[in-house]
């Protein structure tokens, strides 16, 4: 079980879930406790847990030459760091022995590795809190070893964010993320995951496919958006190359509506008895990119939208948006 069944029903909370995760993974840490109340004040705890750890990690912090400054910001422990070996002229490279600068060093390296893990748990404790009971399902073991060991090297708040959220959703429905989209993940830049974001704004989905149009009169280009950051999520492996790629709305014997999910829009196409097929080449969503579009809720484009619309009108009996 992955955490105990406080209602009977094979269902935990969605933070005692995560509780029990981390007191298998991350050394007995945290402890699932029962009771919503109780689950508040724990996930909390978590969130807090580096301001709760100030004393010891700066006693560690002062030791080493490799940081400017330790503080607590809105709540937040905040590390600044200097750059030893590039702002230092050679004569003033820190004493001692090798062994003991090598020491020095791992010693950074585990705070701040621990510092990233529980900013990203405490993001996903946040984003659980006062969350519907979910499945007791089990995240795979393997799944949360390769997750905690890319967390930790997560240096970047908006990048913790992403994976905190990662984790949440994991937890919610186990599988949900592949091993190989935390491995994309992991390689995904800070440009790259705000070029993402900027993208979907202009995915459309039909029939669980989400997709970007790459028709000329509608191309990405016309909306500010260069083929450069297209490509970027291609190499990243978030995108499929649209060269060879389309969709389309089938010919039908009969009078036939289809319906084109756009976030917080819709798009209802109806087609005339025995019309052509009205086909489209697309830029489409690789699993990865599919996993990583679940993740945010980035409202449609409505300009591109309606560019979209009138360019069905003439080929169909109605096109409306609702």
């Amino acid at each position: 079980m992955a955490g105990k069944d406080l209602l009977g029903f094979g269902k935990v909370f969605p933070v005692d879930k995560l509780l029990n995760i981390l007191s298998k993974v991350t050394g007995k840490l945290y402890r699932p406790i029962e009771g919503n109340i109780e689950t508040q004040i724990e996930a909390k705890r978590i969130k807090e847990i580096a301001v709760a750890s100030t004393t010891a990690y700066k006693q560690i912090i002062n030791e080493t030459t490799d940081l400017q400054s330790f503080e607590v910001i809105d709540g937040k422990p905040t590390i600044k760091f200097v750059r030893v070996l590039q702002e230092k002229a050679i004569d003033q490279l820190p004493t001692g022995s090798l062994l003991e600068r090598a020491n020095s060093r791992e010693e950074y390296q585990k705070i701040k590795s621990q510092m990233n893990l529980e900013n990203v748990v405490g993001i996903a404790a946040s984003t659980l809190l006062n969350e519907e009971p979910i499945s007791d399902e089990p995240v795979d073991e393997d799944w949360l070893t390769r997750f905690f060991k890319y967390a930790e090297s997560i240096s970047s708040e908006e990048m913790q964010t992403l994976w905190g959220r990662i984790l949440a959703g994991e937890i919610r429905e186990p599988k949900s993320f592949s091993l190989r989209t935390l491995d994309i993940i992991r390689n995904l830049s800070q440009d790259d995951a705000n070029i993402f974001l900027e993208l979907s704004a202009f995915f459309i989905t039909h029939k669980h496919r989400s997709f970007i149009l790459n028709e000329y009169n509608l191309h990405l280009d016309n909306y500010g958006f260069s083929f450069d950051k297209i490509s970027k999520l291609i190499e990243a492996g978030i995108l499929i190359d649209g060269a060879y790629l389309r969709s389309s709305i089938p010919k039908c014997s009969v009078e036939t509506e289809f319906v084109f999910d756009c976030r917080n829009k819709k798009l209802s196409v109806t087609v005339n008895p025995n019309g052509e097929e009205i086909e489209f080449r697309i830029y489409g969503l690789s699993s990865a990119g599919k996993e990583l579009f679940s993740l945010n809720n980035v409202p449609i484009n409505e300009k591109y939208l309606n560019d979209f619309l009138n360019y069905l009108k003439p080929q169909v009996k109605k096109a409306i948006i609702f």
